[in-house]
């Protein structure tokens, strides 16, 4: 990153006296820069330092969207300098990703939200409740204040409802009432960091579903891992730009769920085809199974990312 030099003839950091035109103090290594500078600098060298956000991100990035798999097979064939590495180009586009996500759980939005659950159930209507496989009878006066009981009366109302008393059971019931008095802006949230967390681990499933299928002619794990690493980037890229504009246009983003769905998939069949040099045909029948497996797996990682959610809201 460039720096406008310091005046200074010494270093302000040991003592010692610079060598003429020296970029770097001699004695301890330290950078001689302006010692005052704008915020903008400040924020730039953050972005460099953690982000390493220069030319070849963008460049990957270019590479990524109008050629998929093409940085993959750059990258097997050893063009790895000019390009980001695989998982800081994820890092950098997941926090993007699920920045802007968050911005669309607005508390505004969890209030609408609230008022809905609020017409569908009246305080007084009795309903069936499912805690972990437990039903019973009940209404949203008596689950909203579940979350303020003491441990004992807590406890004690299981034992009338016949419920299990066990600590997932009661961090269930506590979760599911806090719901129900309108915290869900922070259940959403909640929900966010777990779904990003779950994704950093299924990158590497992914990667061991796309070996099974490919290892005769592409036997290294590492390179489907890369693969999948590039994959999910390109989508959580895709879904960046989708979230706002779906968002301005409709206000909301399930009008045109199926659209991140169908980029996805193409996709995928596109990059098979390309990094693992099959026909089209081969390339989409495998896609067809991939994603059916990999759905399955996401669908199973998402329900378990909200039931922890539920048990250990924020």
């Amino acid at each position: 990153m460039p720096f406008k030099k310091s005046d200074l003839t010494f270093c302000p950091n040991c003592g010692e006296a610079y060598t003429e035109d020296a970029n770097f103090c001699h004695h301890c290594g330290q950078i001689n820069r302006e010692l005052n500078l704008p915020v903008k600098h400040w924020i730039i060298e953050f972005l460099d330092t953690f982000f390493n956000i220069d030319s070849r991100f963008f460049k990957a990035v270019k590479l990524m969207i109008t050629q998929p798999g093409a940085l993959t097979l750059a990258f097997f064939s050893g063009q790895r300098v000019q390009y980001v590495p695989p998982f800081r180009l994820y890092l950098i586009t997941s926090i993007l990703f699920f920045l802007v996500q968050s911005m669309q759980f607005t508390q505004k939005d969890a209030e609408k939200s609230m008022k809905q659950i609020e017409k569908a159930l009246a305080d007084t209507t009795e309903f069936n409740a499912n805690i972990m496989g437990s039903t019973f009878k009940t209404t949203s006066k008596e689950i909203k204040q579940i979350k303020d009981l003491p441990n004992e009366q807590l406890d004690s109302f299981m034992q009338a409802k016949k419920i299990p008393v066990t600590f997932l059971n009661r961090a269930s019931l506590r979760g599911t009432s806090r719901l129900l008095a309108g915290e869900i802006h922070q259940y959403n949230q909640s929900l966010l960091q777990n779904f990003s967390k779950l994704m950093f681990f299924l990158m590497p499933v992914f990667g061991f579903l796309t070996w099974l299928f490919f290892k005769k002619t592409t036997p290294f794990y590492t390179q489907h891992l890369v693969f999948s690493i590039h994959y999910h980037t390109a989508i959580f890229i895709a879904l960046i730009f989708y979230t706002p504009i779906s968002f301005l246009i409709f206000k909301e983003t399930s009008t045109l769920a199926w659209i991140p769905l169908l980029i996805s998939i193409s996709y995928l069949a596109i990059s098979i085809k390309k990094v693992f040099a099959i026909s089209w045909k081969k390339a989409i029948g495998n896609t067809f199974l991939i994603s059916l497996i990999y759905f399955f797996i996401l669908a199973t990682g998402f329900t378990l990312a909200a039931i922890v959610s539920i048990l250990f809201m924020a």
